[in-house]
């Protein structure tokens, strides 16, 4: 699998949520699966670890969507206003 894991704080997880419900990805409690556009990730939060897992995406796009994750989720993270 591709999980990958970030330190997150439960504003930043509050933060996270608000922008990706914002970006039409509905996320209910501190785990599930959401898909959008061909792309589906299972998510955990802890309250202290946010662990993301690419569990489908089209033909040879897995690589490319694990990557995309973590360059977003590392931007998101840095952003001083979560």
């Amino acid at each position: 699998m591709n999980t990958q894991q970030f330190a997150v704080t439960p504003a930043q997880f509050t933060a996270l949520v608000a922008k990706a419900q914002a970006a039409g990805v509905t996320i209910t409690g501190n785990s599930g699966t959401v898909s959008k556009d061909g792309f589906t990730v299972e998510y955990a939060y802890d309250g202290t670890t946010l662990s993301l897992t690419v569990v489908d995406a089209p033909p040879f796009m897995t690589g490319w969507a694990v990557k995309q994750i973590k360059t977003r989720m590392d931007e998101e993270l840095a952003n001083a206003t979560i």
